[in-house]
């Protein structure tokens, strides 16, 4: 446990990971440890990224959670073989509108219904005035846009 904790802690000051989580962490054994750390909104986006690439989907969904999670490590996690990964995305009210509309196209029905589900609710006027304010998203003749479509 002692050394777990080591690793751990030396996980979450590097800024370029050279070693896999995977490696690191059988997946049998930590996972609700790397779930923790990828709740972390002080991450580094390259340890997000390795991160959303660990086999467990408890660990995609915690980064796809992470607000600090940046747009390119969402679109790797809304391309997921995993469709309970995908739909976990789908159901993030945080995430740009652009994840969003890939999620939209999904093959999966249900991730799809799920992701348009978030758009509605997005787009409802007082969500979208905090949305802009705080700069998330697009413009909102693109959320219209992605509404009607």
């Amino acid at each position: 446990m002692r050394n777990e904790d080591e690793q751990i802690k030396a996980l979450i000051g590097i800024t370029r990971p050279k070693i896999r989580f995977a490696d690191l962490f059988p997946q049998t054994e930590s996972s609700r440890s790397l779930c923790s750390i990828a709740e972390n909104p002080s991450l580094p986006p390259a340890v997000l990224e390795e991160l959303a690439s660990y086999p467990d989907k408890e660990v995609k969904a915690a980064v796809a959670d992470n607000r600090s999670t940046d747009t390119d490590t969402l679109m790797l996690i809304a391309k997921d073989e995993d469709p309970d990964v995908r739909y976990t995305l789908a159901e993030n009210h945080n995430i740009p509108l652009d994840v969003l509309q890939v999620l939209i196209e999904d093959e999966n029905p249900y991730v799809a219904d799920r992701a348009r589900r978030t758009l509605n609710r997005l787009s409802q006027p007082a969500v979208l005035t905090t949305m802009f304010k705080a700069g998330v998203g697009k413009t909102p003749s693109n959320v219209v846009q992605l509404i009607r479509a």
